[in-house]
């Protein structure tokens, strides 16, 4: 499993929400709840993705590949609830919405950095 530095990928979630925010969108954070038993097959299947990523990552980067290795290091990453409590700390303090029943704010995903979803029915 990947680590990091505190700062460094809330710093860098902060980075998002600026460059949102400077394009006058109102970004809105999103956590979701604890597993579920209904999706373990769900997580099961993200862990084995992100530890084939991580393999692929290392291999890749031990060709001095670095760039090519950034994009799989990226999507091995699991966030834990330890690192989504200091984003929270930080959103709060920036007083950014939390929650919303209809635009997440996704960060982080294996094709993208950094998305707005609109789920209005």
């Amino acid at each position: 499993m990947l680590t990091f530095s505190r700062s460094r990928y809330v710093e860098y979630a902060m980075q998002r929400v600026r460059l949102l925010r400077h394009h006058k969108i109102q970004p809105y954070i999103v956590f979701d709840g604890g597993p579920l038993p209904a999706k373990a097959g769900t997580e099961t299947e993200r862990k084995q993705r992100r530890e084939e990523n991580l393999a692929k990552a290392n291999a890749l980067a031990s060709q001095g590949r670095h760039k090519e290795a950034r994009e799989y290091y990226l999507k091995c990453v699991d966030v834990t609830p330890q690192m989504a409590y200091q984003l929270i700390k930080v959103c709060r303090r920036n007083t950014l919405p939390r929650h919303s029943s209809d635009i997440f704010y996704t960060l982080g995903s294996a094709r993208r950095e950094c998305a707005i979803r609109s789920c209005t029915v």
